[in-house]
């Protein structure tokens, strides 16, 4: 009720309201309270505009200085998380993400040093001194940055915020995945003990191991994989939601796939998960992601092969795709990308540049010059972002 909102308290020498949850006010306009009477007039006032259906928060808002204790950063920030634990609940954001920006707003997090400064303070030069002051790696870096400006994207939409300043560019070396071939990534494969080789033969069709771990019986359907879900976390008991892109794909297993289903998993039915890491704590459980990796490093380790397990599967069959000519926006509908240029990396990954674009004296067989026209092709590939229907798989 209006005639309820806040109290005049004593302050001091002086007089204060107290606006909880929106905080205290000591000044009408910047001139301090002279007297009890003049901080109750001024609370009439506020009550007034709430009784007319005036939202108390833009009144106090309005009010308070911008420079107080209530535009601090970290005042800010825990409001920003409760949004974000709004939004983890309803399925838009990961359980593990979520953590991360938690951990970030702690006084030892990532946006530690910025936690006392008012919203207002924050300029070009203050963002550069705190990003040259964080003692993590590039990429770290890079992702911090960018959750800050979320943050503070936010504020501006909730018109907290004038403007979102303007944030320094975070150099990130590429990031360069070391690829084998189709020919090591079945060796590696058939390595590993023929009960728990389901899921990487799965993944060598271009799943993400959290689309692997998540996939169900009932999700395979007449030799096709629904591809619609993922693990949002490490462990089993993370909540299985939507694909990274929010969309789901139909991919066609091969043989090897199909011959295993119906050999290890002919009993499975319903919601119970296709494939289970048989040496886990629980009988039927879902793989662990660090369970998964461990397994395909187990076994390339054995044959001196140093390649990490989303390497070695999707990296490598995506680039192998490449090498052959298949068209981007094929390779971009099998990988389940939103963006073409998450896809382009393996077209510039997959061509070796010909000798002779540096030494053109060289002379070119016939089937060099076929490989040297399939490079430019594939050049002009990287370049666009448009999606056209495909329904080919890699």
């Amino acid at each position: 009720m209006a005639e309820r909102f806040g109290k005049v308290l004593p302050y001091r020498s002086g007089w204060r309201l107290d606006l909880r949850p929106y905080g205290y006010l000591y000044t009408d306009q910047g001139l301090r309270f002279e007297s009890e009477a003049h901080a109750a007039g001024v609370l009439a006032s506020i009550r007034r505009e709430i009784a007319n259906g005036a939202a108390a928060s833009d009144i106090v808002r309005r009010l308070l200085p911008k420079d107080g204790k209530q535009d601090r950063v970290k005042v800010h920030l825990a409001r920003w998380l409760e949004a974000q634990a709004a939004r983890e609940a309803a399925g838009e954001l990961s359980p593990e993400y979520l953590r991360n920006l938690q951990r970030a707003c702690r006084p030892t997090g990532h946006f530690g040093p910025l936690l006392d400064r008012s919203i207002h303070s924050l300029t070009y030069g203050v963002l550069e001194d705190w990003l040259f002051g964080l003692t993590v790696k590039g990429k770290t870096k890079r992702n911090a940055a960018g959750d800050f400006h979320a943050f503070l994207s936010w504020l501006r939409r909730r018109g907290e915020l004038s403007d979102v300043p303007d944030f320094p560019t975070v150099p990130v070396d590429e990031y360069l995945p070391t690829i084998i071939s189709l020919e090591d990534q079945d060796r590696v494969i058939a390595r590993i003990p023929a009960e728990r080789r389901g899921a990487f033969l799965a993944a060598r069709l271009g799943l993400r191991p959290s689309e692997v771990r998540a996939l169900n019986m009932e999700d395979y359907r007449e030799g096709c994989l629904v591809v619609a879900h993922g693990m949002k976390g490490p462990s089993s008991y993370h909540p299985r939601r939507g694909t990274k892109s929010r969309r789901f794909r139909f991919v066609e297993v091969d043989r090897e796939l199909a011959d295993w289903i119906a050999e290890y998993r002919r009993d499975a039915i319903g919601a119970a998960p296709l494939f289970v890491n048989p040496t886990g704590r629980r009988s039927e459980g879902r793989w662990l992601g660090s369970a998964l990796r461990q397994e395909w490093s187990r076994a390339a380790r054995s044959l001196g092969i140093r390649a990490r397990m989303y390497e070695g599967t999707k990296h490598s069959s995506a680039s192998a795709a490449a090498r052959r000519g298949v068209r981007l926006e094929v390779i971009q509908q099998a990988l389940g990308h939103a963006d073409a240029r998450s896809t382009a990396r393996y077209a510039r990954l997959a061509p070796m540049a010909s000798v002779t674009v540096l030494r053109p004296e060289c002379n070119l067989s016939a089937q060099e010059i076929a490989s040297s026209k399939r490079l430019e092709m594939l050049g002009e590939l990287v370049g666009r972002a448009g999606i056209e229907p495909a329904t080919s798989a890699v």
